[in-house]
């Protein structure tokens, strides 16, 4: 029997980390490298709809967060009710400390 499918959620911090990534991309390279890159993450949540346990846990960076790869990107999520939450899509070279410490701070 497969595994229910769960709802696939964008935070408003992820649809603009995707939009900036494909301006970047565009820009740097061009419009096709920027689909192919975001046709990647794409794939990369599709997968989560089915598994949504499948990424390494990072609870060091937030409570219940995991992430997957869609290199050189990725993606990182939380498992909320019957949905999957994207809470970011970053760089893997970003500082990823820094930038879920100001999410924790109060």
């Amino acid at each position: 029997m497969p595994n229910a499918r769960l709802a696939i959620v964008w935070s408003p911090e992820a649809e603009e980390d995707l939009i900036e990534i494909w301006s970047y991309l565009a820009d740097q390279a061009s419009p096709q490298v920027a689909d192919t890159q975001l046709g990647a993450v794409e794939n990369a949540t599709v997968n989560l709809e089915h598994w949504p346990y499948s990424g390494r846990r990072r609870d060091s960076l937030l409570p219940g967060l995991r992430s997957v790869p869609a290199a050189p990107y990725v993606i990182f999520y939380r498992v909320r009710g019957d949905a999957v939450e994207i809470v970011r899509v970053l760089h893997g070279r970003r500082d990823i400390d820094a930038i879920f410490g100001d999410l924790s701070d109060p």
